[in-house]
This record gives C-alpha cells, sequence and structure tokens, in this order.
C-alpha cells in the first residue's frame, strides 16, 4: 500500500469548515484547544491550521515541511537522552523558549503559531508559564494546544482557549480514507475495525502491518485474560511487563487498547451492536464496572504509581 505523503483530514468535518471560515475572515482565535482521544485527528487539524494561518502553499495540506518554517512552534514531549522513553511531562524549559521565540517578530512579517501537543502532559510550572502567555497575548500569533485528558489541562488554561472536542471518527469514514489511499477493501474494513474510530492509529497500521498484528494481539490478550483464572493472569503481568519508565508507557498503550475493548463490550451489553467496532466472544462479567476500574488504574499509572502493581491490580479485579 502507497500512503499519501501528507496526513488527510478524516471526519471533523464542521470543526474544519468552522474553523476554515474563521481564518479566511481574518478572525482566527488567539487560543485554541482540541479536546480528544488520542490519533483521532487533533494533531492533524492542528497543522493544518498552521498551514492555513503561515499563507505557505507548501504547508496547507499538513507535511513534514511544517517543522522546518520559521514562524512556527512546535511544543512535544521530549524523550530521554539515555533510555529513549518519553519523559513523564513537558518541562518548564520548553515553556519558557516558547515564550522567548513568541515574543520575537515573524521572520515572514506575517502570522506566528504555536504548537503543543500533549498539553495535559505540562508540569505544574510550565502551565503556569503557560498561562501567563495566553494571558498576554501579541498580536498575529495563535497558539493551539492538544489534550487528550481533559481533566489533567488546568481550568486555568483551558478557560482562555476556543474549545473544539474531538469524537471518534465513523469506520466507513476510516474505510473510505484507507480505499483512496490505495488499500484493499477487506484490509480497509480490518484495520477500521481494529482502529476504534481513531484515524491517526488506522493509517499507522495500514503502513506497516508489523504494528497492525501487533495490536490484534493486544486486543485479543484482554478477551483471552477474561477466561484466565487469576494464577494465570498474575503470572501474564510477570513475563509482560517491562521495569521503570518503559514498563510504564507499555502498560499506558495496554490500558489505551483495552479501554475501547471494554467500550465495545458495554455497549454490547446495552444491545448497541451497530456501534460496535469489534465482536468479542469473551465479555467482561460486568463491563461498565470493569471499564471504571481500568480508568482508575490508567489515572493512577499517570500519576506515577508502579507500572506492574497497578496492572496486577486491574487483572485482580477483572
Amino acid at each position: 500500500m502507497r500512503l499519501q505523503k501528507h496526513k488527510p483530514i478524516i471526519g471533523h468535518t464542521k470543526i474544519v469548515e468552522f474553523l476554515e471560515k474563521s481564518m479566511a475572515g481574518g478572525n482566527p482565535a488567539h487560543a485554541y484547544l482540541f479536546l480528544g482521544p488520542e490519533q483521532v485527528g487533533k494533531s492533524t487539524v492542528a497543522r493544518w491550521v498552521a498551514g492555513q494561518l503561515l499563507q505557505d502553499d507548501r504547508l496547507k495540506s499538513v507535511g513534514p515541511t511544517l517543522e522546518a518554517h520559521p514562524d512556527i512552534s512546535i511544543v512535544v514531549r521530549e524523550r530521554d537522552e539515555k533510555t529513549g522513553n518519553l519523559k513523564s511531562n513537558i518541562s518548564i524549559e520548553q515553556i519558557r523558549n516558547l515564550r522567548e521565540r513568541l515574543s520575537m517578530s515573524s521572520m515572514h512579517g506575517g502570522h506566528k503559531v504555536a504548537l503543543i501537543e500533549g498539553a495535559d502532559f505540562m508540569s505544574i510550572e510550565a502551565s503556569n508559564a503557560m498561562l501567563k502567555t495566553l494571558e498576554e497575548p501579541t498580536s498575529k500569533t495563535t497558539i493551539v494546544l492538544t489534550a487528550s485528558n481533559e481533566a489533567r489541562l488546568p481550568a486555568t488554561i483551558s478557560s482562555r482557549c476556543q474549545t473544539f472536542r474531538f469524537g471518534l471518527v465513523a469506520a466507513d469514514r476510516i474505510v473510505k480514507a484507507l480505499v483512496d489511499a490505495g488499500q484493499s477493501q477487506v484490509k480497509a474494513e480490518q484495520i477500521a475495525a481494529v482502529s476504534f474510530g481513531r484515524p491517526g492509529a488506522a493509517l499507522e497500521y495500514a503502513a506497516d502491518s508489523e504494528h497492525l498484528n501487533e495490536h490484534m494481539q493486544e486486543v485479543k490478550s484482554l478477551q483471552q485474560l477474561i477466561d484466565l483464572p487469576l494464577s494465570a493472569r498474575l503470572k501474564y503481568v510477570s513475563e509482560n511487563t517491562p521495569k521503570g519508565a518503559a514498563g510504564r508507557e507499555e502498560v499506558l498503550d495496554k490500558f489505551g487498547t483495552w479501554e475501547r475493548v471494554l467500550r465495545d463490550q458495554l455497549l454490547a451489553s446495552l444491545g448497541c451492536d451497530e456501534l460496535t467496532a469489534i465482536k468479542s466472544r469473551s465479555q467482561a462479567k460486568q463491563p461498565a464496572k470493569t471499564l471504571k476500574t481500568l480508568q482508575a488504574c490508567r489515572q493512577a499509572l499517570l500519576k506515577n504509581t508502579n507500572p506492574q502493581l497497578t496492572l496486577e491490580n486491574f487483572l485482580i479485579n477483572l
């Protein structure tokens, strides 16, 4: 399969149309907040907004040249030089550097844009520094923040942004995008099902069959664990949890996938089969309660609880 060079915007038509009208009228907001699940398309739309505001035709289709533009600043969680793992937070130093860049004049005499991806991972100090920037807007500057966990983002930040909520994208839209990119109908439908309404994930799986197979195995693993005795579940934890930060990221990924599987099981238990992405043979006895337990464990893990103990806690209560 040959995917497009630039990531297409899949779904979110009303949001894109509203933003397009605002920018065409020369009236963009000083700050936008894009909220929604991971890989649902928030960053893709944010980068499209940047291309529109910078008035550079090379950037308007969300291309790789975006980072090289002198009037854009992109802030993401950095990686630890020793381990290669993502750091826990966006640091205050990163936000201070951003503030310094935004205080300078535009290189091209036009708009300046800042993208903060994963703004819900800003440290407390970084959030406070970011608040000062939002409280002191400069002309021709737009800041776009993306976040998956609204609860982790201070209300003082979100209240100063124009907020857009990104929902999951219908499977048929994802299928059409994959087919248009050269994927077969059958494969596109399979990928869309296990992407659970997340176009970014679908594009990754379409480009990397090994990654797709790993994800499908992770989907099946929860279904298999449901039927295992407690001793076997605990053995699974000891054999599948790396130590340190790598373990935390891996367990977070598991919880993300399992949360989507449990959501499907909950919908099925309520008789909403037409809304489910996959058909599970093994069902949690109480999917609503199990989903709530998993979400609590995921939040605890984000607060730096021990990954192995957190995973054990969930599987004991499965």
